[in-house]
């Protein structure tokens, strides 16, 4: 940690999780460093040592595709064609990205990352409408982008003061089974290569590296996870449902809103039958409001809860 001594392990610097960590020239090897085809002289301190290093990764002609493939993946499909890596690894080492429109992103420098972005996001793999029926197309989406997926939609942003002591840990399997910020070593909570033994798409040889982290615990784990956020169980995070609960006697309305709002109208007909059929089930008493408003509430609870653990949900194309 930026701390005064590089072995009292109880020193924390304020936010520690976050902090730039400090060099310790005591502990840094002076000896002559090569690798690459590079060489850091003797006796070069630690700070300029990480900093040529740094310099000699970022021009390497590897870091290019490697970068961008990992980008896509996390963001598109977990298994873009060599092509559209080329041209996105091609926007990486020119710094500059031109659209269909001929707007341009980028400042020219390499690595710039607003024309990588756009190079990933633009491309034509990306916006291709046939992908959506591509079962070899997209990605699993990760624990934690599908919880904040949810909280973005339903959680105001001032009614949480400070964490919900149920996100301290959601590394645990029976809660996210991924805490953000807190990969378990450098090279991030599963490998971008990883191919699910046993699966079908194990089988075509498709990588699919979320799968690394998923298992029969933590597919449980995240369905009691959600449904304790969805249903306000909680106590520190209160979703607004007031747009939902005034639709809820319309169940198939309120279906087809949630396909729109979550799942980017990709829900199939079986999902959207079964959602409706379990919120019909739900009886809206007519006895008193407060009774009506409950009623209203646990059918909208039970709708998102289904959205948020459907396959089209969990899988993004």
């Amino acid at each position: 940690w930026n701390g005064a001594d590089f072995f009292d392990r109880d020193q924390r610097a304020p936010n520690h999780e976050y902090a730039r960590l400090a060099a310790f020239p005591e502990e840094h090897s002076p000896e002559r460093k090569t690798f690459l085809g590079a060489t850091i002289p003797p006796n070069t301190g630690p700070e300029e040592s990480i900093s040529r290093a740094l310099d000699v990764l970022f021009e390497h002609p590897n870091t290019a595709p490697f970068i961008s493939k990992q980008l896509i993946q996390r963001m598109v499909t977990s298994n873009p064609s060599p092509q559209y890596v080329g041209r996105v690894a091609r926007a990486f080492n020119r710094g500059v990205y031109s659209s269909a429109n001929n707007t341009k992103f980028g400042t020219g420098e390499r690595g710039d990352l607003k024309a990588v972005f756009a190079a990933i996001l633009l491309d034509e793999e990306a916006r291709a409408a046939s992908n959506a029926n591509d079962p070899a197309y997209g990605k699993i989406r990760e624990p934690v982008v599908r919880f904040a997926n949810w909280a973005r939609v339903f959680v105001p942003r001032d009614v949480v003061d400070e964490i919900p002591s149920n996100m301290r840990d959601t590394a645990r399997d029976d809660r996210l089974n991924q805490q953000a910020f807190r990969a378990p070593s450098v090279f991030n909570f599963y490998r971008p290569g990883y191919v699910a033994p046993g699966t079908t798409s194990g089988a075509q040889g498709l990588v699919a590296p979320e799968l690394q982290i998923t298992h029969e615990t933590s597919i449980t784990g995240y369905i009691e996870f959600m449904a304790r956020f969805v249903e306000g169980g909680d106590g520190d995070v209160d979703p607004d449902y007031s747009e939902e609960i005034a639709m809820a006697q319309n169940p198939a309305r309120l279906v087809d809103h949630l396909d729109t709002l979550l799942l980017g109208g990709r829900m199939s007909e079986e999902t959207r039958a079964r959602i409706i059929d379990v919120v019909r089930e739900i009886d809206i008493s007519t006895r008193d409001e407060d009774r009506e408003l409950r009623d209203r509430t646990e059918r909208v609870e039970a709708a998102v809860l289904m959205a948020v653990t459907a396959p089209e949900y969990l899988v993004q194309q």
